[in-house]
Formats: structure tokens, C-alpha cells, sequence
């Protein structure tokens, strides 16, 4: 019983010291704000990806020992969720994948972050960037996703949607570098 009581008392130390010292809390009020967070957290936080295994191959391995079409594979087909407006919430690599265990999706911000995290790692931090984008008639900026720097030319790597494939150039009607 003591045992049981002692787990359980650490866990929810751990959990008050996560929520307190490991999430921060910010009100992200506009597009440029939002994609200066998405590239303060991707440059900080990308060897996140390092920490955390899978199966590959009959091998574990970390995420981040991944080929880039084997990854970017991977993020593409994990839930799809939308975050509730009017909250955006954008968060560091580890904190999105313990996400998904628990049954949370992720919406293009946050798979854009896992996708420019890997690039930050295995290429290099200056070559990705985010991009704010739109396929609507009014141009109304709806969507974000990362570039990566190829023989310096800019191509896309959208794993929002299972249909999506690396550097696929989609047809834009709006389209901000971030």
C-alpha cells in the first residue's frame, strides 16, 4: 500500500511540476506571432525527437534516425484534429507525440512543427522556414505548413492531410513566408 501511495503521490508531483515549468502559456494574437513561436520552439526543441523510439525495420530506433520519407510518412497519417477556436495552441515536439498516445490529433501547426523539427535536426536549422498559405477565392490566410531548403530552392513539406506527398507544390492563392 505504501508503495501504491508513494507512486502515485510522485506522479502527481510530476504532473504539477510538468504543468508549471514545461508548458508555456502564451495568447498567440496574429499569424506572424504564431509562426515566430512555431520556429522559437522548432530550434530549441527539435532534438526532442532524439528521446523518443519506435520499431522500424525489426530495429528500435530513434525518430529522429528516421529517412525523411519514412517520417514524413509517419506524421502525415496521425490524426487530423483541428484546434477549438479561438485557441491556437503550438507546443514543443515531445509534448505533440505524448499527445497522440493519449488520443489527441494535431492540427497543420503542430505537424508542421514535428516535420521542421526533423529537418532542424538532420539538415539544419536555417533550412526550413514556415509558410502561411491559402487556397481560398477571398485569399484569407487558413493554413501553415514547412519548407525545407533543397540545392537552394524552397520546397514544400505538407503532412497535414494522408493524401499529401513531399515537395508536392500545391496550387495557392495566398502564400506568406512566416
Amino acid at each position: 500500500m505504501y508503495i501504491i501511495l508513494s507512486i502515485f503521490f510522485f506522479a502527481i508531483l510530476k504532473t504539477i511540476w510538468y504543468t508549471l515549468y514545461m508548458i508555456k502559456s502564451e495568447i498567440l494574437e496574429s499569424k506572424e506571432q504564431t509562426g515566430k513561436e512555431m520556429k522559437r520552439i522548432t530550434k530549441k526543441y527539435c532534438d526532442d525527437l532524439q528521446h523518443i523510439f519506435l520499431r522500424y525495420k525489426g530495429k528500435l530506433i530513434s525518430i529522429s534516425d528516421l529517412p525523411f520519407i519514412a517520417y514524413f510518412n509517419l506524421i502525415k497519417n496521425m490524426q487530423y484534429r483541428q484546434d477549438k477556436p479561438p485557441v491556437e495552441i503550438v507546443a514543443r515536439p515531445k509534448i505533440l507525440l505524448k499527445g497522440i498516445q493519449s488520443g489527441a490529433g494535431l492540427d497543420c501547426k503542430k505537424k508542421a512543427i514535428l516535420i521542421a523539427s526533423w529537418i532542424c535536426l538532420n539538415v539544419g536549422k536555417n533550412n526550413f522556414r514556415f509558410v502561411a498559405s491559402s487556397k481560398r477565392k477571398d485569399r484569407q490566410i487558413t493554413h501553415v505548413f514547412p519548407e525545407i531548403l533543397v540545392n537552394e530552392k524552397w520546397l514544400p513539406v505538407d503532412a497535414t492531410y494522408p493524401q499529401n506527398k513531399p515537395f508536392k507544390n500545391e496550387r495557392l492563392t495566398a502564400k506568406e513566408i512566416l
